[in-house]
């Protein structure tokens, strides 16, 4: 095993992989786009912290091996699938609604003529498309089960 330093070269390429999956355009970054469009960079900000308490729930899981029970049934994970997809649809239904009711069009950081969101809206919707993403559970146990480093600093 190569070690640079007093990092194992497992924990570097963890660093690196889950840094580009931070990093790269998903569901999450389409929310806090959606929640700053919506409400401002107030609303923006909030919901990435919110996915960021997200991915410390993931963590949590995979390092108490809860994760690895969930993948292991089949039934278990598929059934986890079917919420976190609902819950994308309903994400998605309820901004196409908005939008035909014609609060699409941001005017100075904000949706004109939008309905007030309460302050816990991004919150509460950062949290869920987070916790709630299956791939994001696989990618997290992928890396605590092929790693020799223990699972609580992986994970």
């Amino acid at each position: 095993m190569m070690q640079f330093g007093f990092i194992d070269a497992q924990f570097v390429s963890f660093l690196v992989a889950i840094t580009l999956l931070t990093i790269s355009p998903g569901v999450d970054t389409l929310l806090v786009i959606r929640n700053t469009a919506r409400g401002g960079v107030r609303d923006g900000i909030t919901t990435s912290v919110a996915i960021c308490c997200g991915l410390f729930i993931h963590a949590t899981i995979s390092a108490l091996g809860i994760s690895l029970i969930l993948l292991q049934s089949a039934w278990a994970f598929h059934m986890f699938k079917l919420v976190g997809a609902g819950y994308l649809i309903w994400l998605g239904i309820t901004s196409l609604l908005a939008a035909r009711r014609g609060h699409s069009l941001p005017i100075n950081g904000a949706l004109k003529d939008a309905p007030a969101v309460s302050r816990w809206q991004p919150v509460k919707e950062g949290f869920l498309s987070n916790v709630l993403n299956p791939k994001t559970v696989v990618f997290y146990m992928a890396f605590c089960l092929s790693s020799s480093l223990p699972a609580t600093l992986l994970c």
